[in-house]
Parts: C-alpha cells; sequence; structure tokens
C-alpha cells in the first residue's frame, strides 16, 4: 500500500510539472509571437522613416544645392538613411531566421553557388571564382544559401583592391565538407577573427559604407543549426582573408 501511494505521488508529482511545462511554453510562444509582432511594427516605422529622408534628400538635391557645405550634409544624411535601411533589413533577417520553420533537402551546391555568383558580381565589382566538383549538400536549402551569400558578398563588398576576387576550394571526407572561401579584400588582424561574428560588428573599409554588421553573424547561427562550423582561418590587413565553412555529409537541422 505504502509503495501504491508513493507511485501515486510520483505520478501526480510528473503530471503538475509537465501542467507547468505546458503552460511555460505557451508563455514562451505567446512571447515570441508578441516579440515577432513587435519586431515587424518597428522595422516597418524604421522603413517608412527611412523613406521619408531619402525622399527629402533627393528633393533638396534636385533643387540645386549652392553650397559645399549643404551638399555634404545632404549626402552624409543620403549615406545615413541607406545604412540604417541595410541594418534594418540585416535584422529583420536575423529575427525571421531564427522563427522560421527548417526542412532539411538534398540539393547541389554547385547550382547554389553559381546563382550566388551571378547575382552577387551584379551587384559588386570583382569576379567569384568556383571548382568544377561541388558536392550535394543536406540541409535547408533558403537558409545555406543565404549563409554562403553573407560570406561570399562581403569578400568582394569589403575590398579595396584593384580586380576585387573570391575563390572557393572544397575539400572533405564522408563525413563532413569543408568550403574554404579566400578574398583579396581589406582583411582583419588575428584578434578580431571572432568578433567579426559578433552582431552589429562592421569592417572598415569597403566598396560602400553601408553594412549593417548583420551578415556574419546570421551566417553562423544558420552554419551552427545544420551541425557545422564557420571560422576565420587565416587572414591579413589589406591582403585579404580566408573564411572556412565545414557542414556534415548529412546536416541535423535543428527544428526547433
Amino acid at each position: 500500500g505504502q509503495l501504491a501511494e508513493a507511485f501515486n505521488q510520483m505520478a501526480q508529482s510528473l503530471q503538475e510539472k509537465n501542467e507547468d511545462l505546458s503552460k511555460s511554453r505557451g508563455e514562451f510562444e505567446n512571447a515570441f509571437n508578441e516579440l515577432d509582432t513587435m519586431v515587424s511594427a518597428m522595422t516597418t516605422g524604421i522603413r517608412d522613416s527611412v523613406d521619408l529622408i531619402s525622399t527629402e534628400t533627393e528633393t533638396l538635391n534636385r533643387s540645386g544645392l549652392t553650397t559645399v557645405t549643404a551638399q555634404n550634409s545632404v549626402n552624409i544624411l543620403s549615406q545615413g538613411a541607406e545604412r540604417v535601411a541595410h541594418l534594418n533589413e540585416g535584422l529583420l533577417k536575423l529575427t525571421q531566421s531564427l522563427r522560421r520553420h527548417r526542412t532539411a533537402i538534398e540539393f547541389s551546391s554547385k547550382d547554389m553557388l553559381e546563382k550566388l555568383r551571378v547575382e552577387i558580381t551584379k551587384k559588386y565589382r570583382g569576379q567569384i571564382y568556383l571548382p568544377a566538383d561541388l558536392p550535394r549538400l543536406h540541409g535547408d536549402e533558403q537558409r545555406l544559401t543565404e549563409a554562403f551569400r553573407q560570406v561570399l558578398a562581403n569578400g568582394l563588398h569589403h575590398n579595396l583592391h584593384a580586380l576585387p576576387t573570391v575563390e572557393v576550394k572544397v575539400t572533405g571526407d564522408e563525413d563532413s565538407h569543408h568550403f574554404t572561401i579566400q578574398d583579396n579584400g581589406v582583411g582583419l588582424p588575428a584578434d578580431k577573427f571572432e568578433a567579426a561574428f559578433d552582431l552589429l560588428t562592421r569592417f572598415e573599409g569597403g566598396q560602400d559604407t553601408t553594412a549593417s554588421g548583420t551578415g556574419l553573424s546570421l551566417s553562423r547561427k544558420i552554419i551552427t543549426d545544420h551541425g557545422g562550423d564557420i571560422e576565420f582561418t587565416e587572414s591579413t590587413v589589406q591582403q585579404g582573408s580566408t573564411v572556412t565553412i565545414r557542414l556534415p555529409s548529412r546536416s541535423p537541422v535543428n527544428a526547433s
């Protein structure tokens, strides 16, 4: 009888804890939904404000500014508005990535990288070189495409070389694929390798000054969700950087 009573008490305790956990999950889900709504409202408001600033600066430019000081002020406003717009877009992508349902499929990294090469070289001056043989990947194709887009674009974006280049090489074995992405861009000192992946970290120098500082942070989140890792394996200031992305042959995508 005592043993049965003890089991009953344990069962009751487990049920109560289960109910508490279910309640907590519901509260967390509600909190995340409220956060999503807030972020959406904030980013919409920021975008509307940036559009207004951009419209007004264009109007001022068309009106014919008569002093160098006035022109410089308008240019600063335009650059600031564009930078905020990029930051807003980057933060929105980051929050969407954190909440997006993830589906693992098998897809061609060759097709993915060739599409990215066309897209990125239309936006930035330079060339992206790909190897002939590229593996098939397992994971969320949309999110992995975004991760590689950020790294490849950085190689040309943060680059003051006369002929900006990014070269991709792939090695690995039956367990993992190693993508080595080397550029001849601005580079960074060794003590900044890890900090480069922090949210809102911006590189100095490049083809423009509007980087949001969210790209590499987003890339790391996506790659680690796929059971891989990403790091700067080599970099020299004003000479270029090498970023290595390692992915399991079959990525255990975090579906939470």
